[in-house]
C-alpha cells in the first residue's frame, strides 16, 4: 500500500509556485503511508508542469525494480498507484501473450502496461482495491481512476487560475499554496447527519472524492487545463425483484467457491499476512479459508477492552486452535485508551465518531510485524447481517398506513415524537417528515444525529436545513439502486453506496495507513459482490441475518459459531466519556464556540448526555469533539 500525490500548475506560473517543491511537501505528509521509499516525477509541457509524487509500502516485489513512480520507456507513460490488483497474474499472461516483457515481479508494472495498451479501459479489468494516476504523454492526459468499491481514497482540487492538485489524503491538500483551509458546509451537514463526511464531499471547501468506480481525465495540451466531468466505468450488478431463490443449494456453493477463490486471492503477499480474528462469523469464514489456503500456519489477531459486556477472545481462541492459528490477543484498558486518545485523532485524516477499533487493531498487527491483514469487512452489507435490514423492510411496511394520512395529521404525531428523550423515537419523527421511500427510510435509521438534534445545533442562518447532505449525484444513484432491485438488494446497495464507503472503507484505510498496514477486505469483491447480489435479497436472511453466508460455510465452521448472535469487539465509549475521557472530551468541545452552532448548543448536548437520558449517544459527542480537534489542528476555519 501506498500514497500518491500530484499537482499540476500553468507553464507561466512553474517558476512562482514550484511544482517540485509541493510534490515534495505533499509526498512528506504520506510517509506514514509508504515508509520504505519514495519517488518523484516531473514533467514540463508547453502549457502545463506536471509532478508525480509517490510513498511506498514494499507488499509486492519489495525490489526496487517495482518502484514509483513507474515509467514505460516506449510509450513514456508514467504510473503512480495505490492498492493491490489481485487478478494481476492472469493480466500479466494476458499481456504478456500480446508482446509485453516485464521486469519485476509485482502488479504495479502489470497495472501500468494494461493502461498503455487499453487506456481506460483497463479499469474494468482490475479486481482489487486501487487509486491510481496514469499519465500519457501521447495525448497529454492525466488519467485519475478509484477502485469499484472506494476501498483506496483519492482526493482532488483545483485553483481558479488552473492549478489542480490530488492526493491519497485530504491533509497534504490542506498545505497547497492556493488553500483556502475553510469548512465546507454540505460536508459538514453530512459530517454531523451521519458521523463522517459523505462522498463526494469532504469537510474542505474546494476539495472533493473521486467517488468509487468512477475515472477523471484531464488534458494538458489546452492553454487552460480541461478538467472532465467524472465517468462511472462500473456499475454494482442489480437483480430485477426476484421473491425466491431459484437454486439456493447451488447459490451457497458458488458463493462458497468465489469466496475462496477470493480470499486465496487476497493473501498473496511477500510480507507477512494475518487475519483479523473476533470469533464472529465474517472473521472467522475469512480464517478458516485462509488456513484452507495457506498451507503454513495463519496468524490472528484479536483485540479486547476491559470491562466491556462482551469479550471476543474466548471465541477467537476456539477458532484459533480448530485452524491452528498462530494467535496474539490485545487487551485495552480504559487508561491505556485514555493515555493515545489524542493519537488516534491526530490519526485521523478525516474526523469521524468511528474507527477507534481499526486503529487499536491495526497498531497490535504494526507491533507484531504484520503488514497485511485481512478483514471480515463487507459480509453485512452484502449477506444482510445489519439490523438496518429489518428496520428498513418494517418501516416499508408501515409507510403505506402512514403516508396514506395527509401531513397536517403526521406532523403533530412527528413533533410529539422528537420531543422525547429517545433516539430511537427522534427518528421516527425525521421519518414521518419525509416521503416514505425505502430511501428515506434507510438514511433515517442510519442517522447519527437525527435532523431535529441538528436543527438545535446549528445556527439557522449559517446552513439550511435540507437533504444536502448528500450530494445530488450520490442520492440519485442510491434512489436508482433502491428502486430496480428487490427490498433487501436495495438496502445492501444502500449500505455499499453511503455507509461502507463514507465511514467503514474509509476508517480502514487511514486507521491502517496510520501504522502502515494495508488491510485487504475479501468480501468487498467485485466477484463476491456479484455473487452475492445475484441471489434475491430475501434468501440472504430466510433464516436470520445471513442465511446464504452461513450456508456456504456450514462444512467448514461450527454449529455454535455459525449460528451465533452477531457481536463485535466495540470500544464502551459511552462509560469512558463520562468517565477518564471527560475532562479531554470537555476541552475539545470548548473550542467549537467559533462554529457555525447555536450558543450554548454543544454545551446542552454535552449535560444532556452527561445525565444519560438517551437523548445524546456517545456517538453524537464523539463526532463532535473528533471535529473540534480535527479542525484545531488543521486550521481549518468558517467561511467568513
Amino acid at each position: 500500500m501506498c500514497g500518491i500525490a500530484g499537482v499540476i500548475v500553468p507553464a507561466g506560473s512553474a517558476g512562482t509556485l514550484r511544482p517540485r517543491e509541493i510534490v515534495e511537501q505533499m509526498t512528506a505528509r504520506l510517509h506514514h503511508r509508504g515508509p520504505d521509499g519514495c519517488g518523484a516525477w516531473h514533467g514540463a509541457g508547453a502549457r502545463h508542469h506536471l509532478s508525480l509524487g509517490h510513498t511506498r509500502l514494499a507488499i509486492l516485489d519489495p525490489t526496487a525494480a517495482a518502484g514509483q513512480p513507474m515509467l514505460d520507456p516506449a510509450s513514456g507513460c508514467v504510473l503512480i498507484y495505490n492498492g493491490e490488483v489481485y487478478n494481476f497474474a492472469a493480466l500479466r499472461a494476458e499481456l504478456e501473450q500480446l508482446g509485453d516483457t516485464f521486469r519485476s515481479s509485482g502488479d504495479t508494472e502489470v497495472v501500468l502496461k494494461a493502461c498503455v495498451r487499453w487506456g481506460s479501459n483497463a479499469l474494468r479489468r482490475f479486481r482489487g482495491m486501487f487509486a491510481l494516476a496514469f499519465f500519457d504523454p501521447r495525448h497529454e492526459t492525466l488519467l485519475l481512476a478509484r477502485d469499484p468499491f472506494g476501498m483506496k481514497p483519492l482526493y482532488f482540487t483545483e485553483d481558479w487560475s488552473g492549478c489542480f492538485a490530488f492526493s491519497s489524503e485530504v491533509r497534504p491538500l490542506l498545505g497547497l499554496p492556493w488553500s483556502r483551509r475553510r469548512l465546507d458546509p454540505v460536508g459538514l451537514l453530512g459530517y454531523l447527519s451521519y458521523g463522517s463526511a459523505q462522498e463526494p464531499f469532504t469537510l474542505v471547501s474546494g476539495v472533493q472524492s473521486l467517488l468509487p468506480a468512477h475515472a477523471l481525465t484531464l488534458n494538458l495540451a489546452r492553454g487552460n487545463l480541461a478538467v472532465n466531468e467524472p465517468q462511472r466505468y462500473w456499475e454494482m450488478p442489480v437483480r430485477r425483484v426476484r421473491t425466491a431463490a431459484a437454486h439456493p443449494d447451488g447459490d451457497a456453493v458458488h458463493l462458497r467457491r468465489t469466496l475462496a477463490e477470493s480470499v486465496r486471492l487476497h493473501m498473496v503477499s511477500d510480507a507477512p499476512v494475518a487475519a483479523f480474528l473476533s470469533g464472529g462469523l465474517d472473521s472467522t469464514a475469512i480464517a478458516a479459508l485462509m488456513a484452507e489456503a495457506a498451507g503454513v500456519r495463519v496468524r490472528g489477531l484479536t483485540v479486547s477492552f476491559e470491562g466491556a459486556g462482551f469479550d471476543e477472545c474466548p471465541l477467537a481462541r476456539q477458532v484459533a486452535r480448530a485452524y491452528g492459528i498462530e494467535h496474539t490477543e490485545v487487551r485495552l484498558t480504559a487508561g491505556e485508551l485514555a493515555e493515545t486518545w489524542e493519537t488516534w485523532l491526530s490519526a485521523q485524516d478525516q474526523p469521524g465518531s468511528d474507527g477507534a477499533n481499526t486503529w487499536i487493531i491495526s497498531r497490535a498487527c504494526a507491533r507484531a510485524g504484520v503488514r497485511v491483514a485481512l478483514s471480515g469487512l463487507g459480509a453485512d452489507e452484502l449477506f444482510g447481517g445489519y439490523s438496518t435490514f429489518p428496520r428498513t423492510l418494517a418501516a416499508r411496511r408501515w409507510a403505506r398506513p402512514l403516508f396514506s394520512l395527509p401531513g397536517f395529521l403526521r406532523a403533530p404525531l412527528a413533533s410529539l415524537l422528537g420531543a422525547l428523550p429517545s433516539m430511537g423515537a427522534r427518528k421516527i419523527a425525521d421519518w414521518l417528515q419525509t416521503d416514505g421511500s425505502l430511501l428515506s427510510s434507510y438514511l433515517c435509521l442510519r442517522r447519527v444525529m437525527p435532523s431535529g438534534a441538528l436543527r438545535r445545533l446549528l445556527h439557522p442562518v449559517a446552513f439550511n436545513m435540507s437533504s444536502a447532505d448528500l450530494h445530488c449525484g450520490v442520492w440519485n444513484s442510491l434512489l436508482r439502486s433502491s428502486g430496480d432491485c428487490d427490498p433487501l438488494s436495495a438496502v445492501s446497495l444502500l449500505e455499499a453506496g453511503s455507509y461502507m464507503v463514507s465511514t467503514l472503507l474509509r476508517d480502514s484505510d487511514q486507521m491502517g495507513m496510520a501504522h502502515s498496514l494495508e488491510i485487504r477486505m475479501p468480501f468487498v469483491d467485485r466477484a463476491v459482490a456479484e455473487a452475492a447480489l445475484g441471489i434475491p435479497g430475501a434468501a440472504h436472511t430466510l433464516h436470520g441475518p445471513k442465511t446464504l453466508l452461513r450456508a456456504a460455510m456450514r462444512d467448514k465452521l461450527r454449529p455454535a459459531w455459525i449460528g451465533r448472535p452477531k457481536e463485535g469487539f466495540t470500544v464502551p465509549f459511552d462509560r469512558l466519556l463520562r468517565g477518564v475521557l471527560r475532562p479531554r472530551v470537555e476541552s475539545a468541545l470548548s473550542s467549537t464556540a467559533a462554529f457555525p452552532f447555536r450558543a450554548g448548543a454543544t454545551r446542552r448536548l454535552w449535560h444532556s448526555f452527561l445525565r444519560g437520558n438517551g437523548s445524546v449517544s456517545g456517538a453524537q459527542v464523539l463526532t463532535l469533539a473528533s471535529l473540534a480537534r480535527w479542525l484545531e489542528r488543521h486550521g481549518v476555519g468558517v467561511e467568513d
